[in-house]
């Protein structure tokens, strides 16, 4: 029996976490000799913890179990290594493990590998993606009908024994690597449209409409809109799009317009960089002159180009910063498409 509460307790004494500073003591070395401890491959974390950081930070701590700890101090990872040798190593003077840890693979050579592996293995592009400011690294990939899951690679990641000393400082599943997947999709043949619109006034009627057939950018419609009689041109919206009702005196009217902007748009997903302002402006148009605007009412025929760049690269929203002429706008859009199409960081192809 005492032998068993022995084993016990020694277990748990093994099985104890202790931070990188507990175990630089335990093996009686400097702290960043420890590092190169880490680096070198020779220990792996048990688990990482998250400690707070301020109001608003948290920083990943990685734990080590005690007994893994105390197996390096017994007997050196490699042959020829003396712990002593890297003790009586002066403060200020270069580590002797410096050169084992130099021949381990870079968080970020580990990462890539796994992302090759993870594209051939599923047959799907894979990105890898490291963000600066919050030092982690991000891992996006396409599905084919769903596939594979978030858990299945968070799975393969747990499997890897490279890898998976760093799931912890990986994310898997963003928003930007979503935004990427449907941009593709909206490349596709016949899948989408880019539209654009000028106007008379913010909350005025449309005298300008250019659609742009998103994967093959070939123009499907641009022309002026001669507006109702008695509607004028805001000063502020002249400003933008230069247009006066003397460019627009021999302009079809909306209504003649609009047949067009139907067919060209139906079963199509509709990308506008301001959705709800050519959306709403089309609407409202529609109605004045009595017709009905159909399936270019509903918003979930529409995407959003500045909901989708802002998605994408993390930031608020902004404007297109385009020749504000609706063909040349289109045109600046699905140059922002094919940007978030390509995603983040390096990609990787089966």
């Amino acid at each position: 029996m005492l032998k068993v509460d022995e084993e016990a307790a020694a277990q748990v004494v093994a099985d104890r976490l202790i931070g990188p500073e507990r175990a630089a003591e335990v093996l009686e070395i400097r702290r960043t000799d420890w590092d190169h401890v880490v680096a070198a491959g020779w220990i792996e974390a048990a688990e990482v913890i998250e400690v707070p950081k301020g109001r608003r930070k948290t920083v990943s701590i990685p734990m080590y179990r005690t007994g893994d700890v105390e197996a390096l101090r017994e007997e050196p990872p490699v042959p020829g290594l003396s712990w002593e040798d890297v003790r009586a190593v002066p403060a200020g003077r270069p580590s002797p493990l410096r050169e084992y840890a130099h021949r381990a693979p870079s968080r970020s050579t580990v990462v890539h590998q796994f992302a090759a592996r993870l594209a051939e293995h599923e047959q799907v592009a894979v990105w890898a993606h490291w963000d600066n400011p919050d030092d982690v690294w991000s891992l996006e990939w396409d599905r084919v009908d769903g596939k594979p899951t978030r858990d299945h690679v968070r799975s393969l990641m747990a499997d890897d024994v490279a890898v998976g000393q760093y799931r912890a400082e990986i994310q898997l599943g963003t928003t930007w690597g979503a935004t990427t997947r449907f941009a593709r999709a909206m490349l596709e043949p016949e899948a989408a449209v880019l539209l654009d619109t000028e106007t008379t006034a913010l909350d005025g009627q449309i005298i300008e409409i250019a659609i742009l057939d998103a994967a093959t950018g070939r123009p499907l419609l641009d022309t002026l809109v001669k507006p109702t009689e008695g509607v004028e041109i805001d000063p502020q919206a002249h400003a933008v799009h230069r247009l006066t009702l003397e460019d627009l005196a021999d302009a079809p009217p909306w209504e003649k317009v609009l047949p067009k902007v139907r067919k060209l748009t139906k079963d199509r997903t509709i990308l506008a960089y301001h959705a709800a302002f050519d959306r709403g402006r089309i609407i409202d148009h529609t109605e004045q002159v009595g017709k009905r605007p159909m399936h270019l009412a509903d918003p979930d025929n529409w995407w959003c180009l500045m909901q989708a760049r802002s998605q994408f690269y993390g930031h608020g929203r902004r404007s297109l910063n385009g020749p504000h002429r609706a063909m040349g706008d289109c045109r600046k859009e699905r140059e922002l498409l094919k940007k978030i199409s390509e995603g983040h960081g390096r990609l990787h192809q089966p």
